[in-house]
């Protein structure tokens, strides 16, 4: 681009290059493959430059490389939300979606999706979620990368492109326990928090551990918000479905909200 500039011309190269889902040549298949992000994706104070991509391995740090490009921005106080700062960077995150997924636009649910975030509704957030999910492709499923990255993928993609002007996203947030997928944050009364953690498998006891999982990150979040767990499970693909390339129907999810805070708190199915 600088180069262009100099030259005092524009090509379509260079308009192309500019374009929120050109991706540096990396497909956005190539960014759900990876779950989106990787541990070290969060820039955080620190003198260590942070990759943007592995071009070797035809991978993406989605979440570097997503602030770069002005999709995301940081929240101030908080050095790991984030969220589109405006309707172009919602609509670049939308069309990296349904690229990726192989899907015309109304095939994915983001209206109901945004609108079931926005009034905390966990059925209808259910619903379109388990509509989101069963449109991963097969071909998103490489040999060494985890199998439920498509899944996690997607379903953080669907909900940066939904999100509200005042909630928060944060990826894989940090806890003393580990590392949870997503964690949205509602500032605005009542005050609410939750977070999701995906998985594959296709039993009640996998579906069981996951959630536990998703509760036992949630230990050290303040007792001043209300924080609502919800575990996803992705089941295998059944070989004698029409929708044989599709890598999955949705087996469950399980929901739960904490009572109380800190070491003495208990959950409450919902």
């Amino acid at each position: 681009m600088l180069l262009a500039l100099d030259a005092g011309r524009l090509t379509a190269t260079e308009m192309a290059a500019a374009s929120g889902t050109d991706w540096l040549g990396l497909t956005p298949g190539a960014v759900l493959q990876d779950a989106f992000f990787l541990a070290e994706s969060i820039p955080r104070p620190a003198d260590d430059l942070v990759d943007l991509a592995g071009f070797n391995d035809g991978r993406v740090h989605a979440v570097p490389l997503l602030l770069q490009t002005g999709l995301l921005s940081l929240i101030a106080g908080d050095a790991e939300a984030c969220r589109p700062p405006n309707k172009y960077a919602r609509v670049s995150l939308q069309r990296m979606l349904e690229s990726a997924l192989a899907v015309k636009t109304d095939t994915l649910p983001l209206p109901a999706l945004a609108a079931a975030l926005e009034a905390r509704d966990r059925a209808a957030f259910q619903a379109e979620a388990t509509r989101l999910l069963e449109v991963v492709p097969n071909a998103l499923i490489k040999v060494g990368v985890p199998r439920e990255a498509p899944f996690h993928g997607a379903l953080l993609g669907a909900i940066l492109a939904s999100v509200g002007a005042s909630a928060t996203v944060v990826p894989e947030m940090q806890f003393q326990r580990g590392r949870t997928d997503i964690v949205v944050t509602f500032p605005l009364e009542p005050a609410a928090t939750w977070i999701f953690e995906v998985g594959r498998g296709d039993s009640a006891s996998e579906l069981r551990s996951k959630h536990r999982q998703a509760e036992a990150y949630a230990l050290g979040l303040s007792s001043s918000t209300t924080v609502t767990c919800c575990a996803i499970l992705a089941g295998e693909p059944k070989p004698a479905s029409a929708a044989a390339k599709r890598a999955g129907t949705v087996f469950g999810f399980s929901w739960s909200q904490r009572q109380g805070a800190g070491a003495a708190a208990t959950w409450a199915e919902l």
